[in-house]
C-alpha cells in the first residue's frame, strides 16, 4: 500500500501565449513524496507514515503541516490496529498544511459491515475529534471515498464548533452483531494526539 503526499506551490507565468490574446497561465511546481512500508520502486521511499518526522514551527513550538495534499487510498484499512488507525488519521491532519486536502478511500465493507464502527461514527471522529471538514463523499459498490480538508488558519482560529470529547472514541466496542457484521475494522483515537 502506497501513501502519496504532495506539496504544491503556484507561480504565475506568461509563457503560454496565444497570438490572439495574452493570458496568464499558472504554472505549478509539484513535489510528490510517495511512500510505502516495503517499496519495490526506486521513486517510492521506504518509510512508515506513523514514524515520519513532523516539521516544527520554532517560533510557536508547534508542529506544522508540510503537505497540501495527502492521498491515503486503501491504506488505512491495512493498518493493523484500531489505535494505529487513529494515530494515522491524526498524523494525516497534522501533516497537512492549513487548507490542505486528504483524499481518503477504504473498502466500503469497513464501515458498512464492521462490528465496531459505522459511517456516522467514523465521520463524527473525522470532524468532531480530529477537526477535518468533509468536503465531499462518494460510495461505489466496493469503495467509500472522502475528500477531507484541514481548515485554514483563519478557520482554525475562528473557533469552529467543538463538541465535548467522547470517551467512546478511545475504545472499540461492538455496535452491531450478526452474520452481516463480519468485518472487524475499527478506529480508536487518543485525546492527546
Amino acid at each position: 500500500s502506497v501513501s502519496v503526499s504532495v506539496s504544491v506551490s503556484s507561480q504565475t507565468s506568461s509563457t503560454c501565449v496565444d497570438e490572439a490574446d495574452y493570458r496568464i497561465v499558472p504554472v505549478y511546481n509539484i513535489k510528490v513524496k510517495a511512500i510505502d512500508l516495503h517499496s519495490s520502486h526506486p521513486d517510492i521511499e521506504e518509510i512508515d507514515f506513523l514514524q515520519m518526522d513532523m516539521d516544527v514551527d520554532v517560533k510557536n513550538k508547534t508542529e506544522k503541516g508540510t503537505f497540501d495534499v495527502i492521498v491515503c487510498s486503501m491504506v488505512l484499512n491495512c493498518v493493523t490496529t484500531a489505535e494505529n488507525r487513529g494515530i494515522m488519521l491524526s498524523l494525516i491532519y497534522k501533516q497537512l498544511r492549513p487548507g490542505g486536502l486528504c483524499f481518503l478511500t477504504i473498502p466500503r465493507l469497513c464501515i458498512n459491515q464492521s462490528k465496531y464502527i459505522n459511517r456516522k461514527v467514523f465521520e463524527e471522529m473525522l470532524t468532531n475529534a480530529l477537526g477535518f471538514t468533509i468536503e465531499q463523499t462518494k460510495e461505489t459498490p466496493k469503495v467509500a471515498f472522502w475528500i477531507l480538508k484541514r481548515p485554514s488558519e483563519v478557520e482554525e482560529r475562528g473557533g469552529q464548533h467543538v463538541i465535548e470529547w467522547n470517551m467512546e472514541w478511545e475504545t472499540t466496542r461492538i455496535l452491531h452483531s450478526g452474520p452481516k457484521y463480519r468485518n472487524s475494522f475499527a478506529v480508536a483515537l487518543q485525546r492527546t494526539r
